[in-house]
């Protein structure tokens, strides 16, 4: 449902069945992205070993990630925070995530 919500406004989604996939998708040259949206809760690698591992990796470090989940605690955003997230948005909330989006990219841009 992510996917076609997002395309629908207008952004090129280009999507990954896991982490694992994911990763080696930004680090390929002839890719860039402004920004990643992780799922919490996926098989192989959770969205916080992802995130970790994107934040060792010199390609994508500075590329804002936003995770997504399915139940938000006090808990999840500390520990987005702690693998260096930008942002933690429940999946109920699709217009936070819109929003977020936008904000990173935007923020992303004007920092390049």
């Amino acid at each position: 449902l992510t996917i076609p919500m997002l395309a629908a406004v207008g952004y090129k989604v280009t999507s990954a069945e896991n982490g694992q996939k994911a990763l080696q998708m930004l680090t390929d040259d002839n890719m860039k992205f402004d920004v990643i949206v992780t799922d919490i809760e996926m098989p192989l690698m959770d969205g916080f070993e992802f995130a970790t591992a994107c934040r060792k990796n010199s390609q994508v470090n500075g590329t804002p990630i936003v995770g997504y989940t399915a139940s938000l605690s006090n808990e999840i955003i500390q520990r987005s925070k702690d693998v260096g997230m930008n942002d933690c948005i429940v999946k109920t909330d699709r217009p936070g995530l819109l929003d977020a989006v936008a904000h990173w990219i935007i923020s992303h841009k004007e920092a390049a």
